[in-house]
């Protein structure tokens, strides 16, 4: 297994901009800074069907345009204060987090606990059983219940001590409670209102998205690592789900940026009309195996992946420095399932060394010295590494 370190974004040279994040820009006024300026189109793989943040895991368009209470930094993965100046574990199943004064919502509503707790609560279905909020069954196992003793404090109680729960609260952006319940989750869900640096003006679902830059924006000042002030006034993000077409649209100018798979950065690293930025993206590529159960579900036949020397052959069976190298761009790095910053990653464990010969051995002693035949789904993220992947899978004899 290897780990993806960076996602792939290209700029039309007439305009390159550092769009997100983290980067000291222009700002408003009360910074003493300029206002921004500028339009910015970006074609995105998103379909755009879904922009409440409490119904969908969190996309390009739902990080620019809200915040949790924590972020993971964007240059290491270490958490920092966002909408929560600090916290303590004043118990094992409790955390007290003191909330960031001065903040307002797009709308100029102030941000106060009373939205933290709402906003939890609103993902988890307490208020209305039928909500679909991300991940909702995980939330109602693990949040009991949450205090708010004043406007600037609030304390989240556990059902079970979760060494964890720091990484995952994050996952859970923060809503204007009287606002959503002033117009109600269907208008809400249709044109949000956050905190983040961008604020949403204008949606066609299956087409466009357009942000702009969000006047109460707090965070003129960012830390480094976390997210600073709009850099344009104005994003619109086109919804080109087929890479192709974004290439296409990028190299027709139709649109100034794109994030591409790692596999296509080649189309563009010689072309002086466009400018490559790497960003750190905490992904991994695997290959999972149906294990449990013994016999294949759709053909009644022994399931090979249920023996672990099967697994293990396959695992002996691919050359992943050479993928990386050929296939992708070099700045991979091999790991466990966990990446870097993952809770529970060991940078010691061994990996698997290349040796097909040793795979095919494996494979003879779990009782398929011919190999076999077996299906293999996969995203059309990086098509020519998946047919390099499954071509060493080939060469031990598994079709």
């Amino acid at each position: 297994m290897f780990h993806r370190k960076n996602s792939y974004i290209l700029f039309a040279v007439s305009f390159v901009v550092m769009l997100w994040g983290g980067i000291p820009g222009p700002a408003w006024s009360k910074a003493g800074l300029p206002e921004p300026k500028g339009t910015f189109i970006i074609g995105s793989g998103i379909y755009f069907s879904n922009i409440d943040p409490n119904k969908t895991n969190p996309g390009s368009q739902v990080v620019q345009t809200f915040q949790s209470l924590i972020l993971p930094s964007l240059i290491d993965y270490h958490i920092l204060p966002d909408l929560a100046v600090s916290w303590e574990v004043t118990d094992p199943k409790t955390w007290k987090f003191k909330i960031r004064k001065g903040v307002k919502f797009s709308n100029g509503q102030p941000l106060t606990s009373a939205d933290v707790q709402y906003s939890f609560y609103r993902q988890m279905g307490k208020y209305n059983r039928r909500f679909p909020g991300a991940n909702k069954r995980m939330w109602q196992k693990i949040i009991d219940y949450i205090e708010t003793p004043d406007d600037y404090t609030a304390i989240i109680h556990t059902k079970y001590p979760d060494p964890s729960a720091l990484s995952v609260l994050r996952w859970i952006f923060i809503v204007p409670k009287a606002y959503i319940e002033a117009v109600g989750d269907s208008k809400f869900s249709k044109m949000p209102v956050g905190t983040g640096p961008f604020m949403y003006v204008d949606r066609k679902v299956g087409e466009s998205l357009t942000l702009e830059a969000n006047p109460y924006y707090w965070n003129v000042n960012p830390l480094k690592g976390s997210r600073g002030p709009a850099q344009v006034k104005k994003v619109i993000l086109r919804s080109m789900p087929k890479e192709q077409t974004r290439m296409a649209a990028l190299k027709a100018g139709e649109i100034d940026g794109s994030g591409i798979a790692p596999d296509s950065v080649k189309n563009f690293e010689n072309d002086k009309n466009f400018s490559i930025y790497y960003s750190r993206k905490n992904q991994a590529y695997f290959v999972m195996f149906n294990w449990r159960d013994a016999k294949d579900p759709k053909t009644g036949k022994p399931n090979p992946f249920a023996d672990v020397r099967v697994r293990r052959a396959l695992n002996h069976a691919v050359d992943v420095d050479a993928l990386t190298k050929n296939y992708l761009t070099g700045r991979e790095y091999r790991t466990t399932l966990l990446g870097r910053g993952g809770i529970g990653y060991n940078p010691n464990v061994p990996f698997y060394s290349f040796d097909p010969e040793k795979a095919k051995q494996l494979l003879a002693e779990a009782g398929y010295p011919n190999g076999f035949s077996t299906e293999f789904y996969t995203t059309a993220d990086a098509p020519a590494f998946l047919n390099a992947l499954t071509q060493y899978f080939r060469d031990i004899g598994i079709r």
